[in-house]
């Protein structure tokens, strides 16, 4: 019902955005039968960022997937002419918002393996002419810990509230979206470190950043894995992306070494977790 009513910045709605793909909305929920006979779930992916290339090393295994806390902050102070007003008689809510950039780096720094980035910024009435009255700014906060995902959220309400008062000027946080961390099957990372190994390369564990199929397939109980390949630059969403070929090479006999080891999982654990999960008699 929450989904139901959400629109992009064009209007479209999400019920119709959808149904332009064949999917109706009402019947959604039904396909989450399809688990049933889903028994694991292996992923391969490029990193997208530079760990594994930073470490000489072409794969590695994904540990889980990070927590997103995203929000907008809304720093209000007062318009005022950029050349009557006088610097300590201004309200100046950029001067506020601006506070907040080097703050989050302090914030993820102290997280052990967090990140923070403000990613986009609004100026009202946003001309050279005026001091600013409102800056909005969008962070976006990811850990694998939820409590410390919850810690650095906090600290970073605390700092803007810090800033607003010093600026005497207001601030505002929305919600824009979160997700919860999802830590992936020890067996299958096991597993992952394993294959890995056998192609001849030293396998290195990592959280992923960004999110992923995977993330939600394991949200939804089944046991899940990722493997890395090494992202060229260690760039990603740029037209520089790309993989050596021989890594990608690696990266497919890795994966089909990982795929025997989980079957053969599959097969001899009489516990395996699906059959407690779906309520399913046999495996199929």
């Amino acid at each position: 019902d929450e989904t139901r009513g959400l629109k992009d910045k064009e209007g479209i709605g999400l019920v119709d955005a959808i149904k332009e793909y064949g999917i109706d909305f009402e019947k959604v929920k039904d396909s989450g039968k399809e688990l049933a006979n889903a028994a694991a779930y292996l992923e391969l992916h490029i990193e997208q960022g530079p760990v594994l290339l930073d470490l000489d090393l072409p794969l590695g295994t994904v540990l889980g997937t990070f927590g997103v806390e995203r929000h907008a902050i809304t720093f209000r102070g007062q318009a005022a002419h950029s050349g009557s007003t006088p610097m300590n008689r201004r309200r100046d809510a950029f001067l506020a918002a601006a506070k907040m950039s080097p703050e989050i780096y302090r914030i993820a720094e102290r997280s052990d393996g967090g990140v923070c980035t403000i990613g986009s910024c609004a100026t009202k009435p946003g001309i050279v002419t005026s001091v600013v009255e409102e800056r909005r700014i969008a962070l976006d906060q990811r850990h694998l810990d939820a409590k410390v995902l919850a810690r650095m959220l906090q600290e970073a309400k605390e700092a803007s509230e810090r800033f607003a008062k010093e600026g005497n000027v207001s601030v505002r946080w929305k919600r824009l979206w979160e997700i919860e961390p999802i830590l992936f099957n020890k067996d299958l990372i096991k597993f992952c470190d394993e294959a890995i190994s056998e192609t001849g390369a030293k396998s290195h564990r990592l959280p992923s950043g960004p999110l992923h199929d995977a993330a939600e397939v394991a949200r939804a109980g089944v046991p899940t894995v990722m493997m890395f390949v090494q992202s060229l630059h260690g760039i990603s969403h740029n037209k520089i992306e790309d993989t050596k070929e021989e890594h990608l090479e690696m990266a497919v006999t890795a994966l089909d070494k990982l795929a025997e080891k989980a079957m053969s999982w599959i097969c001899g654990n009489e516990t395996y977790p699906r059959r407690q999960r779906m309520g399913a008699g046999t495996n199929s």
